[in-house]
């Protein structure tokens, strides 16, 4: 099952991506993200590993720089939410191939597919959130919020780290 999401994931973001590229007025990078998408599902069948991490790569930097270009706002996060999505399941299946039956694959599977729901939705609705409010800030607000996330992003790697080893 957790395959069938990897598929529709991939399709979906690629897909979002290359609608905003193409609503946006620039049709021909809305081409080559649809012609990218069976090469990507091929690769992703044929269980090429680095692909997914590769395809997440691309679509932040297409949506990143689609945004310089004025592009959807909603369908490049969506995009790349579902991209997330899509390379998480796709190493969680892999991992979850080596369970044995007394692991109960199914039941794992399950709570997995239930907590990055959750995340996913949690992330929905905070973007949803954070393009509702509209607050002035001055340069030194600004400057802090950054250094709290930066200093946010390196703790939690830091643990991400400690827990994996």
């Amino acid at each position: 099952m957790t395959r069938f999401f990897v598929y529709g994931l991939l399709t979906l973001g690629l897909l979002f991506l290359a609608a905003g590229w193409t609503i946006a007025g620039y049709w021909t990078a809305g081409l080559a993200l649809l012609i990218l998408t069976p090469l990507c599902l091929f690769l992703v069948k044929r269980k090429f590993i680095p692909t997914l991490s590769l395809v997440l790569a691309l679509t932040v930097l297409t949506a990143a720089f689609g945004l310089w270009l004025k592009i959807n706002l909603s369908l490049a996060l969506l995009a790349v939410f579902c991209l997330l999505a899509a390379w998480d399941l796709d190493s969680f299946s892999r991992r979850l191939s080596f369970a044995s039956a007394e692991d109960h694959p199914a039941s794992i599977e399950g709570q997995h597919l239930l907590r990055l729901g959750l995340i996913l939705l949690l992330a929905a609705g905070l973007s949803y959130l954070s393009l509702s409010i509209r607050f002035q800030s001055n340069f030194e607000r600004a400057a802090v919020l950054a250094i709290f996330a930066f200093g946010g992003i390196a703790a939690l790697v830091s643990w991400l780290r400690t827990k994996e080893s």
